[in-house]
């Protein structure tokens, strides 16, 4: 009897602990695909626009132009637990993409807070979305101070409000 109570004692906060890594692992996942999903939004928008990319004042104005390209507002949620939120790099707006000189290493989208682990959940001006690890993020958020000439003009502040 006290075997299976030690047992029991045991593997309920194992099970727990492993429920919760699973749905972290889950909450990340649908990070990354909401930032794919928000980043090919911004992407077929600069298509549209002559290859160059929007010109929001704030992220509110950036999800109205981006909207009919994504056409799921849930896209924007980052899921992450710490109430971090997307950014887009305001270093390529009004950019022409011809005009980022790494496209594969400018970030477009990042969490504005790290997830507990130190991870983010970005996007580059490619398209590609990944998690980065503290030490990469450290890396390339330089990508967000990019000294780029602009094409376009920005849009009001409040834009489709």
């Amino acid at each position: 009897m006290k075997k299976a109570l030690l047992v029991l004692g045991v593997s309920a906060p194992v099970a727990l602990l492993g429920a919760v890594v699973q749905d972290m692992t889950e909450l990340k996942a649908q990070s990354l695909a909401n930032a794919k999903q928000a980043s090919v939004g911004i992407l077929l928008y600069t298509m549209d626009f002559d290859d160059v990319f929007p010109y929001p004042q704030s992220t509110k104005t950036l999800q109205y132009v981006v909207g009919p390209y994504v056409k799921n507002p849930s896209v924007w949620l980052t899921k992450n637990p710490a109430g971090s939120s997307f950014r887009f790099n305001m270093a390529i707006a009004g950019v022409t993409g011809p005009a980022i000189p790494q496209p594969a290493k400018t970030l477009m989208l990042y969490e504005d807070k790290a997830w507990s682990d130190g991870t983010r959940t970005v996007s580059y001006a490619d398209g590609h979305a990944k998690r980065i690890d503290a030490a990469t993020w450290k890396r390339e958020k330089s990508t967000l101070g990019l000294k780029l000439r602009r094409q376009a003009k920005p849009l009001p502040k409040n834009f489709g409000f």
